[in-house]
């Protein structure tokens, strides 16, 4: 069965062309997960106005079994110290077996350390 990228409805509309061509360009140069894992494949991050961290990455699900966050802990990294960690439960992202799908993971301001450079970041999946 050949990767393949797949949008969530929601972004497949609102994505420009740009965002799009990144998202492409990404998925075709980055390797593939190894059989059962799960790679984050960062492509941006941000502070919203809020100082809620955004974290867009490529999620890239190596197994064969239908990929879903429910009270999944993610953490935030950068050069090796963990700068936020978060339990998300999103019943909108449902990663497929052998795909990849792109999306923003919101950490709450209150769950953010001091120093966050947005720069070499990383998310880890923890606890689930």
């Amino acid at each position: 069965m050949p990767f393949e990228l797949c949008y969530e409805t929601k972004w497949a509309k609102a994505l420009s062309a740009q965002d799009d061509e990144l998202i492409r360009g990404l998925f075709a140069s980055t390797p593939r997960p190894s059989q059962g894992d799960v790679e984050l494949t960062p492509i941006r991050t941000a502070l919203n106005h809020r100082g809620e961290l955004l974290a867009t990455v490529l999620v890239q699900n190596g197994s064969e079994d239908t990929l879903t966050f429910a009270d999944t802990q993610l953490r935030y990294v950068e050069n090796g110290e963990c700068m936020a960690v978060h339990h998300f439960t999103i019943s909108a992202l449902v990663v497929g077996p052998k795909t990849a799908t792109p999306w923003t993971f919101i950490f709450p301001k209150e769950t953010l350390r001091q120093g966050i450079e947005l720069r070499d970041g990383r998310l880890e999946i923890g606890e689930r």
